[in-house]
């Protein structure tokens, strides 16, 4: 303890006043243990000056640089550089920010430090897209989701999964992006991250603002800015106050507005965000415009404009070009709305924003139009309207085509259906004129007769078609209920924190439902795709039920499981409640035998298990009908309406020599292909 306190103090003294090539000669009388503590001392005095007393911070860094422990000790030159990255961003020298968090980044990955580096990952991903290089974020956002998945590391996932949503969001894949900070205010639950929540909150909102601005209520951003203030956590107030001046310059409460964005920019001053800097700044000049104040707010995007190029946040050159454009054209200064519209389209090609830049064209041509240069009008007219129809609701208009296709198809085949009725009635009026009574009326005996046998059939047709839509719809009943019974295996295990076993019953699992939503669209299966299912299905419930039954398939001989064919999931229903209701009243352990056998024109299917019999399944159910034997009977019930063979079915309890339950025994005849 006193080692340390001495280190403390040397380093608190040392770097105040000794000059780096100092630093060495003290640095060489250390044994490593006591460097390393030194270093571990310097990097915390260096992580609590950053963005704070940048010279000191700046001290501390040169001192941990210069130390000659620094190069062995792989975790503190990862978080050095990170804080030196913090430094810079800070400085507002974001290309020197982004420099550093790329050094981190190597040194982490290169080191396996996958818990640490992710959030550095994550930031370099907000960075370049900040700077309006959309690929690199993308790179590092995804890079930095891998390494956090891997690591488990569920606040950079989430961290991560709003950078993404924002790129998606700059793409204008508003539901993909809506969808991922939905996943990302997910993880924020869960972890309890009230900083990540208000993240994801506030960006679910940047879309709600666009798109359902009825969605957003002062009160809730008051209430996430409490929040925000308990946890004392400065940059989410910044946003949050950021919000409430755009919601409140929106409704006219621009006096109110304008305290909430100064007084973000007070609380900026305290941790040097150049990004939240201007984005504060910019909501003063869009208050001023919507108050009506032009010259103040073309003033005030004038000063955000430069700060954007000094500091290297070119994302945001398009959108501020472009309200320049609009303020001066209120001014009635053409000459620089066609000055700023050039820039605004420049910088908007260059970031491939067309949503950005497409509205200036049209400012551009009334600005030609004033100064009197009307073909140049005419032409950014024409361009404003060939770039808007470019970014028009692309799907819609391709539904609507889609319409239009199907009605045009629609109405052909009417009027060829009418034009086929009209000759047909013209060739019996003809052959009315031209032939005897007697023959005419032998003619309309015939038309009636083959109108009677085409609604005949007709009639019969739709009576199929209704009874096999009955068929599916009564396997859509039964696919969610087995579905239903299926996952309660899932939630046990997760509840017991089993992982490996979870994993292979997931996997099991998965196969399963393929295996189930395959057979449920066929009106027969391969009797060996369904002894595949029932197979995967009891294995399933045996690792649910921790071994606590075992089970017997037996097929004959004379059966072909690769060509004999039966309906699908008619043997499921009754190895689910001889699972579920037979076998837990089983003296000692449960026993399920299923055995298949061809008898004439059927395959005869016992489903055999050793519980408590049919009373035993009635008490479990207590008068609740089980759902799939009820779907079964109804399906039963349709397809012996249509088949010459019709589906039978026993059910009753084994009776051993002492009368006594021994069991419940399901024989059930099926006819097959």
């Amino acid at each position: 303890m006193n080692k340390l306190l001495f280190l403390i103090l040397y380093s608190l003294v040392y770097v105040s006043h000794a000059l780096p090539a100092r630093m060495h000669t003290h640095a060489v009388n250390l044994t490593p243990e006591e460097g390393g503590a030194q270093l571990e001392v310097l990097l915390q005095l260096m992580q609590s000056n950053v963005c704070k007393n940048d010279s000191l911070a700046l001290a501390y860094y040169h001192q941990l640089t210069h130390s000659p422990f620094f190069a062995d000790s792989k975790l503190v030159k990862f978080k050095t550089f990170q804080s030196y990255g913090d430094l810079k961003y800070c400085a507002g020298d974001l290309d020197s920010s982004i420099f550093y968090y790329r050094e981190a980044a190597t040194i982490g990955l290169k080191n396996n430090l996958y818990n640490e580096v992710g959030q550095v990952l994550s930031k370099l991903g907000n960075f370049f897209q900040s700077a309006g290089n959309f690929d690199s974020s993308s790179f590092y956002f995804n890079k930095g989701l891998s390494v956090a998945i891997d690591a488990k590391d569920s606040l950079s996932m989430g961290s991560i999964y709003v950078g993404l949503g924002t790129l998606q969001q700059h793409a204008g894949q508003i539901d993909s992006a809506l969808a991922i900070y939905f996943k990302a205010l997910d993880i924020a639950e869960r972890i309890d991250d009230k900083p990540l929540m208000i993240t994801a909150q506030l960006n679910i909102s940047t879309i709600y603002y666009d798109h359902q601005p009825q969605n957003l209520k002062i009160s809730d951003f008051e209430a996430m800015l409490e929040v925000a203030r308990s946890i004392g956590d400065q940059k989410r107030e910044i946003s949050i106050l950021e919000w409430l001046g755009y919601l409140k310059a929106d409704s006219g409460q621009y006096d109110a507005g304008l305290m909430n964005f100064e007084e973000g920019i007070a609380v900026n001053r305290l941790i040097k965000d150049r990004n939240r800097e201007i984005l504060l700044m910019q909501g003063i000049s869009y208050l001023y415009n919507q108050a009506g104040d032009y010259s103040k707010s073309v003033d005030t995007n004038n000063d955000i404009i430069d700060l954007a190029r000094q500091s290297g946040y070119e994302l945001y050159l398009p959108s501020l070009y472009t309200r320049n454009v609009s303020g001066y054209l209120k001014l009635k200064d053409y000459e620089k709305v066609v000055s700023y519209a050039e820039l605004a389209i420049e910088a908007g090609k260059k970031s491939g924003q067309v949503e950005l830049y497409y509205s200036v064209y049209k400012d551009l041509a009334m600005a030609y139009a004033k100064l009197g240069n009307h073909a140049q009008a005419y032409e950014a007219r024409l361009e404003f309207t060939r770039l808007k129809d470019q970014i028009y609701d692309v799907q819609k208009s391709r539904q609507l085509a889609e319409i239009q296709t199907k009605y045009e198809t629609a109405k052909k085949e009417a009027e060829i259906s009418a034009l086929s009725q009209r000759a047909t009635i013209q060739s019996l009026e003809i052959k009315q004129k031209n032939i005897a009574i007697v023959v005419g009326v032998v003619l309309i005996i015939l038309v009636a007769l083959g109108i009677y046998l085409t609604l005949r059939q007709r009639a019969l047709r739709v009576s199929q078609m209704q009874m096999e839509l009955e068929q599916r719809f009564l396997r859509s009943q039964l696919n969610p209920h087995f579905i239903s019974n299926a996952l309660l295996a899932v939630q046990n295990f997760m509840l017991k924190n089993q992982p490996e076993i979870a994993a292979s019953y997931l996997s099991k699992f998965a196969k399963l439902m393929r295996e189930t939503l395959e057979n449920s669209r066929k009106e027969f299966i391969l009797l060996e795709d369904e002894l595949k299912m029932l197979t995967n299905y009891m294995d399933i419930h045996k690792m649910r039920m921790s071994d606590r039954f075992d089970y017997h398939i037996s097929v004959a001989d004379e059966i072909d499981t690769e060509s004999d064919s039966i309906p699908p999931m008619f043997v499921q229903p009754f190895v689910e409640n001889a699972i579920e209701h037979g076998i837990v009243n089983a003296d000692g352990k449960g026993q399920i035998d299923l055995t298949f056998e061809k008898e004439g024109e059927y395959i005869s299917i016992v489903i055999q298990d050793n519980g408590g019999g049919l009373a035993s399944t009635d008490s479990q159910s207590e008068n609740h009908t089980s759902l799939s034997s009820a779907i079964i009977q109804e399906r039963m019930a349709i397809f012996n309406k249509t088949l010459k063979r019709k589906i039978q079915l026993v059910m009753k309890e084994i009776i051993d020599e002492n009368e006594e339950i021994r069991g419940t025994k399901v024989e059930l005849k099926v006819p097959f292909r």
